[in-house]
């Protein structure tokens, strides 16, 4: 406490028994209260950095971050994800560390962007990723010139944001947003969304676009997609560590994608994992604790007019990661076949015949191929051997 606490008996008392005039004696209470105080922040500091206090983080969340919090809860599973991927970002919480910014900043801007947010929603827009320039522009357009500005200067710092971590985008909004008229009728992504096109551009089977499917000829055989998640960097390995510049799932898929007729589309996601096993072995822990989502990067492929779906992924703690059940859910399995393939240390398929077979629903699920990671390269023969006893259409 300080001295103007003292009741004017006390302090007189107190004076008295010290020698010391009243003024004083409020000049030591203040430095004796000061230097208490410093002690208890340091302790403060010093106590939860060392683990011997726990910060109950729910006393601390100030009015801004649980409006924030409580907004993006109330959109779109997939738009939410994207926008809670950009607050993880600029709080200074993703792989590049820098000052986080404040909730009363994540509202502001939040603000500006709920409602063409909102308007997108409703149109059908599932993802950032299909927004168009003609989006956009709209909305800018019902808006004031002033306003206009200000959700030009929301985007910018939504989009710039997620591109830093290799989130979403890979461009930056080139001039201002707003006013700028369509370039055409057609659906063209703005220049911020040019490389990440919604457009499914066609190619040739011999070699299949990973991040997109390919298209494929022939009517009398089995129309086939390969999806396919895969992590490079540091990697489990006889009991060691490796560090993969290919993941070995995407070895795997090569192998496939090279004899089977099929199309491919690797997943990714929209905070990539890190390169680092550990970090990866944590992080994936986190998720499968907590039953988390990872949003995946980009469009989701249709699959009309697939009959077989392969369905390829690394075990991570004896199932596959969650972010093949973020693909599995999103999409309509009724009919089609899945063949799980899992690339292992030590699991072999894990759990992914049984975790497939709740999360694509109304699919049959078929037999899998699981190789050990650290025999990939040589799996040409346990490829081919599963091709023939499946029926899988060779090239």
């Amino acid at each position: 406490m300080g001295g103007e606490d003292l009741a004017p008996a006390q302090a007189q008392a107190l004076a008295s028994q010290y020698g010391l005039s009243r003024s004083w004696l409020v000049k030591v209470m203040r430095m004796v209260w000061l230097a208490l105080a410093v002690r208890t922040l340091r302790e403060c500091e010093f106590l939860p950095a060392h683990g011997l206090l726990v910060i109950a983080s729910e006393l601390h969340r100030d009015r801004d971050q649980a409006w924030v919090e409580r907004t993006i809860a109330g959109l779109p599973d997939r738009l939410a994800n994207e926008v809670e991927a950009w607050v993880t970002v600029l709080r200074g919480e993703g792989p590049r560390r820098h000052p986080a910014r404040s909730y009363r900043c994540f509202r502001t801007t939040l603000s500006t962007l709920l409602s063409t947010l909102a308007t997108w929603a409703d149109n059908g827009v599932v993802s950032l990723r299909e927004v168009t320039e003609e989006d956009v522009t709209q909305a800018s357009r019902v808006r004031s010139r002033a306003r206009g500005g200000q959700l030009d200067c929301a985007l910018r710092i939504l989009f710039r944001a997620l591109k830093q971590e290799r989130g979403i985008f890979h461009g930056l909004l080139a001039g201002s947003v707003y006013g700028v008229p369509p370039r055409s009728r057609d659906r063209y992504p703005p220049t911020c969304f040019r490389s990440c096109s919604v457009r499914q551009i066609p190619h040739s089977p011999a070699s299949p676009t990973p991040s997109q499917p390919a298209t494929t000829t022939g009517s009398n055989v089995k129309q086939v997609l390969l999806a396919y998640f895969s992590r490079p960097g540091g990697n489990y390995y006889y009991g060691g560590r490796t560090d993969l510049k290919v993941g070995n799932t995407e070895v795997l898929a090569e192998k496939i994608a090279g004899r089977i007729a099929c199309d491919t589309y690797r997943i990714r996601a929209v905070v990539p994992y890190p390169r680092e096993y550990d970090a990866t072995v944590k992080r994936n822990v986190r998720e499968q604790e907590a039953d988390v989502r990872p949003a995946i990067e980009g469009r989701l492929p249709s699959l009309d007019g697939y009959d077989t779906i392969l369905l390829a992924s690394p075990i991570w703690n004896v199932r596959a990661p969650m972010i093949m059940t973020t693909f599995a859910e999103a999409l309509d399995f009724r009919g089609k076949t899945v063949h799980p393939v899992t690339t292992y240390a030590m699991s072999g398929m894990g759990t992914t015949e049984r975790d497939y077979a709740a999360s694509c629903r109304g699919a049959t699920i078929a037999e899998g191929l699981a190789v050990r990671g650290e025999e990939v390269k040589d799996a040409d023969t346990e490829v081919e051997a599963w091709m023939r006893r499946t029926g899988l259409p060779a090239r």
